[in-house]
């Protein structure tokens, strides 16, 4: 379950660089010391978008459980990041 729940922060983490966050911000999150669901995180995207964030919440909040009760949620979050995405182009 440990693989899984780091794919999906890996996902996660992908699409935060890809939206501009700074490294040092993305491997905070990465090493689980810095929620993306932060109201900061707003100001370090290039997709600042409500929806956006809201969709980055929700995966992290999925991750999160996905991590304290060992179910697997990989197919929700990837959809919420597909979804995050799609917000991009």
């Amino acid at each position: 379950m440990q693989k899984i729940t780091d794919e999906s922060l890996s996902e996660l983490c992908g699409l935060l660089s890809q939206e501009g966050v700074p490294k040092d911000i993305v491997d905070l999150v990465r090493n689980r010391k810095l929620a993306s669901r932060t109201s900061h995180l707003k100001h370090f995207t290039n997709n600042p978008s409500g929806e956006f964030i809201e969709l980055i919440r929700g995966a992290e909040e999925l991750i999160d459980r996905q991590y304290e009760t060992g179910e697997d949620l990989s197919q929700p979050i990837s959809a919420l990041l597909k979804l995050a995405k799609t917000t991009t182009e």
